[in-house]
This record gives structure tokens, sequence and C-alpha cells, in this order.
């Protein structure tokens, strides 16, 4: 895993991806069938099991995980059937999960369900790592009770809407900096070079009076024209620094 990205960086520059990975027969296939939907997929699909399993759960993953999504369905899959379901979230990557917090709960939870010994070291069900803060939070559920939604807009305000136009040049596709990758590069990181350049929009505040704090799944909507019918657009939130320094949190983070 160490060497994964140096490694696979050749292939990954190449286009089209067919045939760009030796050794994987199996690569070119799943490429093929890029809809999740897709009935390709049904042989691999585990959802059936949270249908049926009555098994104390405990999951465990990060904000940057690739798979963070798949474990938030999972716990609102159990939690919705009164299963004995516990989750923590913690501030990492898939790769570099703090053995610190995570192996003491396992080992708890292992202890108390497995083998009888009283009850997990946990003082509420649902534990989440909130960034700016630096702290733990303890819940009841996930998400937490006493949310309120609330709209934002793009503009320096917050409560203005705004109309931009940038150009993407296929030959130089935007980079992925940090964020929900299986590599040691995910996470946290600075996006400063990545917000300077010329494909690349960038709204920002001024600065917030008070800390804002956001749980839940934030959703962004935008009404887009493109002259190329395959564009995607991505978008990011980042928390800046007072020295400029623009980094992506955790989602369920806090901007001050």
């Amino acid at each position: 895993m160490l060497r994964a990205e140096r490694r696979l960086a050749g292939a990954l520059a190449r286009l089209p991806l067919r045939g760009t990975v030796s050794g994987a027969p199996w690569y070119d296939e799943w490429v093929g069938h890029p809809d999740v939907t897709d009935p390709y997929w049904e042989p691999f699909r585990v959802t059936e099991a949270l249908r049926r399993t009555t098994v104390p759960t405990l999951l465990i993953g990060g904000w940057h995980d690739y798979f963070l999504n798949q474990t938030l369905a999972q716990y609102a899959a159990l939690r919705s059937r009164d299963v004995n379901v516990a989750m923590t979230i913690g501030p990492w990557t898939h790769l570099t999960v703090d053995n610190r917090v995570s192996l003491p709960e396992a080992v708890s939870w292992l202890d108390a369900h497995a083998a009888g010994r009283g009850s997990p070291d946990r003082k509420s069900p649902v534990r989440v790592y909130v960034s700016g803060a630096g702290q733990w939070q303890g819940h009841q559920h996930w998400p937490p009770e006493g949310l309120r939604p609330r709209k934002l807009y793009l503009g320096t305000d917050l409560t203005s809407t705004t109309g931009a136009t940038f150009r993407y040049d296929p030959a130089n596709p935007t980079p992925s900096v940090g964020g929900r990758v299986m590599a040691l590069s995910g996470g946290a990181k600075d996006n400063r070079g990545l917000e300077s350049r010329p494909d690349v929009l960038v709204f920002t505040t001024a600065p917030l009076t008070s800390a804002v704090e956001i749980h839940g799944a934030p959703m962004v909507e935008l009404y887009v024209a493109s002259d190329n019918a395959d564009a995607d657009l991505f978008v990011r939130i980042c928390d800046v620094a007072p020295d400029g320094r623009s980094v992506n949190p955790v989602v369920g983070g806090r901007s001050v």
C-alpha cells in the first residue's frame, strides 16, 4: 500500500482505462460497468445480510474513508431494525485509522458481546470526531437529534446567488487533492494549489463571527450548462485558516 500510488500512476494517467492494468483480468470487466445499479453487480452485493443479522455490531470508519457512505448506510439499516449497533467515525482515511482509538473500542465491544464480560466501555452509541473543535462528540443517534436544515448560497455573505464560468481542458484534468481515496495521500490537505487552477471556481465568505457546526449530509444544488456532454462537477467545502491555508475538513466538521 505504501507504494501503490506510485505503481498505479502510469496506468491511471492513460486513456482509455481498459487494458492499462496487467495481471488483473477482472479490471477491464469492472470498468465496463460504471453504473452501480447495473445488474452485473448483484452477485457482489451483501445488502441482504443487513436485513437478516441480529448480531451486535460496532462500525468503525473515518470521515475521509472511501467507504464512509456504506458505513453510514449500514448504521441506519441496522438501527431501523433495532439491532444493537454502535458507530465511531474519526478524522481518518481507510488506511490511517488510529488504532489507539479503534482497537480499545473493538476489544471492549468483543469482550461484552462475544465473551460476556459486562458492557462495552462507551458512554454513547455514536462517537464522532469534530474537526476545527478538535474534539469527540457522543450522540444517541446519527444524525444527531435536534438538527435543523439551513440553506446557504454561493457568495461572500452566503445569502445571494451568483453565476460563474470556467474552461475545462480534458487533456489537463483537474486533480484530486486529499479526500476520500484509498491512498495515504487522502484526508485533509491544503487546497491552495488546487484552488489556484483556472478550472476551479472558489467562493469564499467573509470570516465567520461564530462557530458553525455541520452534521448530516450536506447537499449542493447547481444549475449548470456545458458544451461538453461528459462534463462532471465536484464541490468541496473548505475551512480557510487565518494564514490562508484552505483545508477540506471532515463532513461533520466545524468551521471557525
